[in-house]
C-alpha cells in the first residue's frame, strides 16, 4: 500500500495508479481484466461472483484425513463437493472460477440472485461472500536512480551501468543485513517480481500468477519489486541492500500491471502457499482496500496458511483509520503480524493506520528499494514498512527497539528491529 506524497526535488517521477480462481492448479478463471485494463476501485463489487466457504465435513468422506493429503489431493476432493453442490441446485459445474483446498476449503462461483439464494440454504456452506476488487492507491515515486547504458561493440547493444551500492536508512535502523539461510523462503504476494532485476534471487520456477489472461508472474508496475528489495536485495556493489540478502523470492502475482485484482486471487495466492511453503518460510502481503473492507474469507485464508507454520506480514493501510475495519490487516493470530509505518526520526507516519491490530511500527517513509526496469526508487508507505518485517522474520525474529513518537492512542509504540 502506498500514500500520495509532495514531489521531492528536481526531476522527481511521478507514477499515479488509479483508485487502492476450477482446476487442481487453483487457477482461476474468471473473467476480470488483463495486465492493459482498466483499474477498479478498491471495494468495488463483482458482479456475481462470490467466494463459498465449505465446513470440512462436506469434503473429506468418513475416515479420510485432510491434513495428510496433498495440496492437489485437497484441492480435487473440494471440487468435487463443489460439483456436488452445483448439482443439487442447478448450477453448471462451469460456474466454478477456482477452488481452494488448504488455506480455506471453498471455490469461487458466478451466480444468479436464485441461485445464490439456494446455496446459502445447503447444509454443507458455512459461508458465502460476494468477491471485490482492490487496487493500490495513487503513489508517486519520490526519487528515482537513473540508469545509464553503456554501449558495447558499436553495435547499438549495451548494459545497465548499476549505481554503486547503499544500505537504506530502514535496514540500518532494524539492524539488518543479515544473511540469511538458504532453507528459508519469502512468498511476495504483490504485482509480481521483476525476476531479472540484478539485484534479487527470484525464483520465478516457483512462483504464479493469478490474473486472468497473464501466465507471468513478471512485475510491470513496480511495487512488488520494490518490497522484494527491501525484504532481500542482495549483498552485492550496486543499488541497495535488503534486511535479508539474497533470500529466495517467490512471486506470486495477484494485481495486474495497474495495481488491480480480486480478493478471491489473493485467496488463491494464500492457499498455493499453504500447500507449498515449508514452515518458517515469510509471506509478504503489501495489498489491501484503501477503504473499510472486512472479509471472512480473506481473513481465514490468512491464518490458515499460519496454521502452517508460515510467517505472515501485512501491510496495516494508508488510509489514517483503525486497522479493526480492514482485511486481512484486523487478523489477530498466532504467526500473523500487522505492520505500521514510521519515519527515520522514529516518529509515527501520520496516514499510517493505526490500532489494536497493529503489532510492530517499522520504517516506511521515503524506503528506498529496487524497482522495475532494474532501476531503484523511493517511495513511502505502510508497504513499505512490512518487507521490513518480513526480511526481520526470515533472519530470527523481532525484538522492540525503543518507542515511537506521536503513536495513536490504542495502538503499541514499540518499534521492531532484529532479535
Amino acid at each position: 500500500m502506498f500514500t500520495s506524497f509532495t514531489k521531492m526535488g528536481i526531476g522527481v517521477l511521478a507514477i499515479m495508479l488509479v483508485s487502492t480462481a476450477c482446476s487442481v492448479d487453483n487457477t482461476p478463471s474468471a473473467t476480470a481484466p488483463t495486465d492493459e485494463a482498466p483499474v477498479y476501485r478498491s471495494g468495488d463489487v463483482i458482479p456475481g461472483q462470490y467466494i463459498i466457504a465449505f465446513y470440512e465435513s462436506a469434503v473429506a468422506t468418513k475416515g479420510e484425513t485432510l491434513q495428510s493429503m496433498t495440496h492437489e489431493g485437497r484441492v480435487e476432493l473440494v471440487n468435487q463437493a463443489a460439483l456436488r453442490l452445483a448439482d443439487r441446485v442447478a448450477v453448471s459445474g462451469s460456474a466454478i472460477r477456482a477452488t481452494y483446498g488448504s488455506a480455506i476449503k471453498g471455490v469461487v462461483m458466478t451466480l444468479t440472485d436464485n441461485q445464490l439464494a439456494a446455496l446459502r440454504k445447503d447444509p454443507s456452506v458455512r459461508y458465502i461472500e460476494q468477491d471485490r476488487w482492490v487496487s493500490l492507491p495513487p503513489f508517486e515515486i519520490l526519487a528515482q536512480d537513473e540508469l545509464g547504458i553503456n554501449n558495447n561493440s558499436g553495435n547499438g547493444g549495451g548494459t545497465q551501468s548499476q549505481p554503486a551500492q547503499v544500505t537504506p536508512w530502514g535496514i540500518t535502523k532494524v539492524g539488518g543485513p543479515e544473511t540469511p539461510s538458504t532453507t528459508i523462503r519469502a512468498w511476495i504476494v504483490d504485482t509480481g517480481i521483476q525476476a531479472s532485476h540484478p539485484d534479487l534471487n527470484v525464483d520465478a520456477s516457483q512462483g504464479k500468477s493469478y490474473v486472468t489472461g497473464v501466465t507471468s508472474t513478471d512485475d510491470g508496475n513496480g511495487h512488488g519489486t520494490h518490497v522484494s528489495g527491501t525484504v532481500g536485495a542482495k549483498d552485492n556493489t550496486i543499488g541497495v541492500v535488503g534486511v535479508a540478502p539474497g533470500i529466495t523470492l517467490i512471486p506470486m502475482r495477484v494485481l495486474n500491471k495497474q495495481g488491480s485484482g480480486q480478493f478471491s486471487w489473493s485467496i488463491s495466492a494464500f492457499d498455493w502457499i499453504t500447500g507449498h511453503a515449508s514452515s518458517g518460510d515469510v509471506v509478504n502481503y503489501s495489498v489491501g482496500p484503501g477503504s473499510r473492507y472486512t472479509s471472512i474469507a480473506l481473513d481465514d485464508a490468512v491464518t490458515g496458511m499460519a496454521d502452517a507454520g508460515v510467517i505472515v506480514c501485512i501491510a496495516a493501510g494508508n488510509s489514517t483509520d483503525d486497522a479493526s475495519y480492514y482485511s486481512p490487516a484486523r487478523v489477530d493470530y498466532t504467526n500473523v503480524y500487522t505492520i505500521a509505518a514510521m519515519s527515520s526520526t522514529t516518529t509515527w507516519a501520520t496516514w499510517s493506520n493505526y490500532g489494536s491490530p497493529v503489532d510492530w511500527i517499522e520504517p516506511g517513509v521515503s524506503v528506498k528499494s529496487t524497482w522495475k526496469g532494474s532501476s531503484y526508487a523511493t517511495i513511502s508507505g505502510t508497504s513499505m514498512a512490512t518487507p521490513h518485517a518480513t526480511g526481520m522474520f526470515a533472519v530470527g525474529g523481532i525484538t522492540s527497539g525503543g518507542t515511537v513518537s506521536s503513536v495513536p492512542s490504542g495502538t503499541v509504540d514499540d518499534w521492531g528491529k532484529r532479535d
